[in-house]
């Protein structure tokens, strides 16, 4: 028997390619800055813009919330029903494709 512990799934990282995937969905994760995008979804639009980082288009949820945070340094009018689009680092997604 060997003493080494063992990973748990949460110390095994998920490569780009798992993870970052155009017309894809993804979760922000809590390692952000600003937090107030942590736990946003949305679909990956671009990867290409800039290595290391990704736009994603939030979906229709996200955008409200986004828009009732008091911590967002931008505002949305309430009648303005264009979903937002913010450019984060890959390392902070996480696959969503079973979030509703």
């Amino acid at each position: 028997m060997s003493d080494t512990p063992k990973a748990t799934v949460d110390e095994i990282p998920l490569t780009t390619a798992q993870t970052i995937t155009p017309g894809g969905r993804a979760r922000i994760i809590s390692n952000i800055t600003p937090l107030v995008l942590a736990n946003l979804t949305g679909t990956i639009e671009d990867t290409a813009n800039k290595p290391g980082r990704c736009t994603l288009y939030l979906d229709a949820s996200s955008t409200e919330a986004l828009r009732r945070d008091h911590r967002a340094g931008h505002r949305r009018p309430a009648d303005n029903t264009r979903r937002a689009r913010v450019t984060v680092p890959t390392a902070c997604l996480i696959p969503a494709d079973n979030d509703n």
